[in-house]
């Protein structure tokens, strides 16, 4: 990929938690990309290089076995650079 601008760039990553009852037909708790990204975005600031991964953690595979899938959740992680115009 091609960098938008030469200005110093700050890399980040978060992991959030989705989860969804019954197998995943009610959700309860999704991540908010625009939350994570907008805490980035301050002071003239953008973002670049946006990735969002989602993946079955172990911790996520205990929770829906053990709850035989009432419980059901996904690891979310969301990842790229905030820098300044």
């Amino acid at each position: 990929m091609t960098k938008m601008t030469d200005s110093p760039s700050e890399y980040f990553v978060v992991h959030k938690h989705a989860f969804w009852l019954f197998g995943g037909l009610i959700p309860v708790s999704l991540p908010e990309v625009d939350e994570v990204v907008g805490r980035m975005v301050v002071n003239n600031a953008g973002v670049q290089n946006l990735k969002i991964t989602t993946e079955l953690s172990l911790f996520d595979f205990l929770l829906s076995a053990l709850t035989s899938g009432v419980i059901y959740s996904q690891s979310v992680i969301i990842e790229g650079e905030a820098y300044d115009y």
